[in-house]
Formats: structure tokens, sequence, C-alpha cells
């Protein structure tokens, strides 16, 4: 009976209140729990199935894990969401590196629209695979899949894979990892033809210098605005800090500066804050190019 309940409010009740939460409070910090809780309630938890989430695209999910759960409800990367439907209109082009299973590129691909376009990274055949499958269900023709991981050169490389496909890393950054070789291509290489960019997002697990020392060129030439995640552990795992990837990316251009991600306003990060960074949770930074 107990079960049957939570199966029922996994389905009917989370589908509306969590959206409705997040409205009022643009985090995903307690919600995402929430989230996990309702979809591991669900009798297809572990199964992928095609889910409508509250932002109108059809996405194929594994309900009882994360980060699944949060973009079913609509709960995931809430502050990055809004940020993100702030800068772009009609027409521009997004750079999503670590595209994973497509959330942040099928959303953007709906903002920018036909005349837009979005480069989404992916190395891993398995989120590959399902991040087609989300572009074709949507009818998303303006998306370009690039099928390779982003570094410093181009090359093949061991990936290490987990149950949660999210936390793929060129680096073991947890234990009972698979090992799996993937191609890697530079971004200057890949995006030599792109000439403009309206926001530049990237999430690889601790790796982000690698792919933004071998994209050099391109972000002198586009200026993006760039939403770089700052995971202190991965991070730590390529010898790497919040410190070094803030410095990296003020000596590609100067006029970079990094601001907090929030849903109700966006504050400047100071250099001592930077310096000192420790929390444990991930967290994305927006690096704002002066006069934009």
């Amino acid at each position: 009976m107990a079960g049957a309940l939570s199966q029922i409010i996994g389905k009917t009740l989370a589908p509306v209140a969590l959206p409705l939460m997040r409205s009022l409070w643009p985090s995903d910090k307690y919600l995402w729990p929430v989230a996990l809780m309702q979809g591991s309630a669900r009798s297809d938890a572990a199964q992928e199935v095609w889910s409508a989430t509250p932002d109108g695209i059809q996405l194929l999910l594994r309900p009882g894990i994360y980060p699944d759960c949060a973009m079913l409800y609509g709960v995931f990367e809430i502050k990055t969401v809004q940020l993100m439907r702030s800068l772009l209109k009609q027409g521009d082009t997004v750079i999503d590196v670590g595209a994973n299973v497509g959330w942040f590129s099928l959303l953007t691909a709906k903002i920018v629209g036909p005349s837009g376009k979005v480069h989404a990274f992916e190395p891993l055949p398995q989120n590959q695979r399902r991040l087609q499958a989300n572009m074709d269900k949507n009818g998303l023709k303006n998306i370009s899949l690039h099928p390779v991981g982003a570094g410093e050169a181009d090359g093949e490389f061991e990936f290490y894979s987990f149950e949660n496909d999210m936390l793929a890393s060129l680096r073991p950054v947890m234990e009972g990892g698979t090992k799996i070789k993937c191609q890697v291509r530079t971004l200057d290489q890949e995006l030599r033809d792109v000439q403009s960019c309206k926001v530049f997002k990237i999430d690889i697990e601790g790796a982000e210098a690698m792919a933004l020392r071998g994209g050099t060129d391109f972000i002198r030439r586009t200026k993006p605005h760039i939403v770089v995640e700052f995971n202190v552990d991965a991070l730590k795992a390529f010898g790497e800090s919040p410190a070094s990837i803030t410095k990296l990316i003020r000596s590609i251009d100067s006029a970079y500066e990094p601001f907090t991600i929030d849903g109700f306003s966006h504050k400047p990060i100071t250099q001592s804050h930077i310096d000192t960074w420790n929390t444990r949770i991930y967290e994305n930074v927006w690096f704002k190019p002066k006069g934009s």
C-alpha cells in the first residue's frame, strides 16, 4: 500500500509541486533530493523511459538516478538555466562541452531557435546514444553533435565511465569506474569555422583547463560568456583549482570577470574568494566579458 502510494505521489504530485517550488525558490540544492526520492519510488525507476519535462522537452531518462531525476522534474541546475534564458536570444550560438544526454543543449536549442546553433560535445557512446535520441525525439535540427571530448591536443584517451554517466572523466574521480577509449579534439580545430558564440558552457569533471587551453583562439575570437563548473575535488585530480582556472581564463582574455550564478542577482566574485575556494559542492561560475 505504501509503495503504491509513493508511486502515485511520484507520478502525479511531484511533476506539479517541484516546478512550482523552483519558480519560488530558484535553487536545486534542496529540490533535487526530493526529485531523487520521487523518481526512485517509481516502478520504472531503473529503466530508460521517455519523459516530458516542465520545460517542454522530451528526454530519455532513468527516473531513479541523479541527474536524470532532476531533469525529469525540471530542477537540474535551475540557476544556470535561468542565466542561459537571460543571455540568449533567437539566432545565437551556444557551445556545450560535456553535453551528457543533452539537458542544456536541448533547452538552449529551443531558445535560440532555427536561426541559432548549438554545438554539443560528448565523448561517451552511451551518452551520445541518448543525446542523439533526444535530439530526434524533439525534432531539433539546430544541434550539431560532436562525438568527441574537448582537450589540449587531438588524440585518443581513456575515460572513466560510471553508472552515473554525468561523472565520466579522464581521471578516476570515484571508485568503480570502467575505462573506455574516446576521441578528443581541440575546440580550436573543431570550431574553426564558428565565427560567433554567445554562451560557452563547460562541465567536464575537472578537465576544464585542458579544454580551455585547446580553445584559446576560439575564445579570443568570439568572446563568449563562459559558464564553467568549479568542482574542487575533480579539479584537484588534474592538478587544478578554481584559482588556476580563473587565472587561465584571464590569461586568454583579461576582460573576463567571475560572477556568482544566482536566481535573484549575480554578484562579482572577489579574488580572495577565488583563492580560498574550498566548498565541496560543485558550483557553476559565470565569467562575463567586460562591456557585454
